[in-house]
């Protein structure tokens, strides 16, 4: 038993992300590098939560335990020439392939071992200004991942 499922099941998240025909053209990344980010990123964020363990076990085995750890995945638009809510309305689109792919395979098929079921659970988009002026929308879709280790 690792210490967590939770990065297990956002770097599957983000592989399947990566393979997401309404997320063609997006760039998907576990990390982002400012350096190379494009001008439609999807990566991951923060992983945070609470985990269950539970009460009961027999002598010299590890209890199991639950978690539902929220992670995050940020989704990124730049736009340059624009001052009005495209990249906002851009940013939710994408949020809501993300939150549909999600919904219709819970489990991941699963591929990641002790995962219950992944949910959308909220959402946060915001706009402004970068640097050099271009509109930029950031958008953070954050998911619960319920898995039971033992």
């Amino acid at each position: 038993m690792s210490g967590t499922n939770a990065v297990a099941v956002k770097k599957e998240l983000i592989r399947r992300l990566g393979l997401e025909s309404g997320l063609s053209g997006v760039q998907v990344v576990y990390l982002l590098n400012p350096g190379r980010v494009t001008r439609e990123c999807v990566f991951g964020g923060k992983i945070e939560g609470q985990l269950e363990q539970a009460a009961m076990r027999t002598p010299g085995n590890r209890s199991g335990r639950e978690e539902r750890p929220t992670i995050n995945v940020h989704i990124r638009i730049l736009a340059e020439g624009v001052t009005d809510s495209t990249p906002e309305e851009r940013a939710a689109a994408l949020g809501g392939v993300i939150a549909d792919m999600v919904a219709a395979d819970p489990t991941l098929a699963g591929a990641t071992p002790g995962l219950l079921d992944l949910a959308a659970v909220a959402e946060e988009y915001e706009t402004g200004f970068a640097d050099d002026g271009a509109a930029i929308a950031l958008g953070t879709l954050q998911l619960v991942a319920r898995s039971y280790l033992t």
